[in-house]
């Protein structure tokens, strides 16, 4: 658990310093590229839902038996 800092320390702790803007990630491009390409071959909008009942083929409410400790 951190502590708190003193409060001399407090003061030099950096603030308001510039973090470089290197754009969006080649992978992000490339995710959102091939979402673009399938959703236009499918010819139909993507779409997620995460809700618990959303999807009953695929069910969240079920049983994990416990076997005890490996």
């Amino acid at each position: 658990m951190n502590e708190p800092l003193p409060d001399d320390a407090e003061s030099t702790i950096p603030r308001d310093y510039k973090v470089p803007d290197f754009g969006v990630d080649s992978d992000i491009i490339g995710v959102q590229s091939a979402v673009q390409q399938s959703e236009k071959n499918l010819g139909t909008k993507m779409t997620a839902s995460f809700g618990a009942k959303a999807a009953p083929v695929n069910p969240r409410d079920y049983v994990v038996p416990d076997f005890g400790i490996d």
